[in-house]
């Protein structure tokens, strides 16, 4: 696979070529809230008519190699000069460039975050699935805290300041915050 940073659209768009791709591809990659990189946007570049073959994509494969690609020094260097390209920045690099990437993941993690957009949703609860014995203590301490917060910021409507923080359904706050008060975090606070 082949990957450069085109001119356009705005933003951090990566251009994906392949044999094996029916079409040129552009990916927006990100990281989720537990430091995975994954796809959060997609682009197809078609000629003609798109049909649903077509859109059958490897999109794990994509982001793997991407990953694999990035952390070698050389397409750093390249992938970063068109990313400062597209800005109207020319790169020159004194003495070489960035110093060979470690291959240690959390070095090598923080050249692919200089590439990737900063994640705009951030939530102070991973959104996790809670397991057999269902959410931790700390789960219901934060959301807790939370609720707290959105009382103090959004006294009409705390509820719905805690949907938007913690990016959860209102049946599911209701049932979070009734655990949160059986558990004794949220004493003598009625919803």
């Amino acid at each position: 696979m082949r990957f450069s940073i085109p001119p356009s659209p705005p933003g951090t768009w990566i251009r994906v070529e392949d044999d094996e791709l029916p079409h040129p591809l552009l990916v927006r990659l990100g990281l989720a809230h537990d430091g995975r990189l994954v796809a959060t946007g997609l682009l197809i570049e078609a000629e003609g008519e798109l049909v649903s073959k077509d859109l059958r994509l490897p999109l794990a494969r994509i982001v793997g190699e991407f990953a694999a690609a990035a952390s070698k020094r050389t397409t750093f260097k390249r992938l970063w000069g068109e990313l400062l390209g597209t800005l109207g920045i020319e790169v020159v690099w004194e003495g070489g460039g960035p110093a060979e990437i470690p291959g240690s993941t959390e070095n090598s993690d923080l050249w692919l975050r200089a590439l990737l957009p900063v994640p705009t949703r951030t939530s102070p609860i991973a959104r996790v699935r809670p397991g057999r014995r269902g959410h931790t203590k700390e789960h219901y301490e934060k959301v807790a805290t939370a609720y707290r917060r959105a009382q103090r910021e959004h006294p009409r409507a705390p509820i719905q300041a805690l949907m938007t923080e913690l990016h959860a359904t209102e049946p599911t706050v209701h049932r979070w915050l009734r655990t949160a008060r059986e558990r004794g975090f949220l004493k003598g606070e009625q919803p």
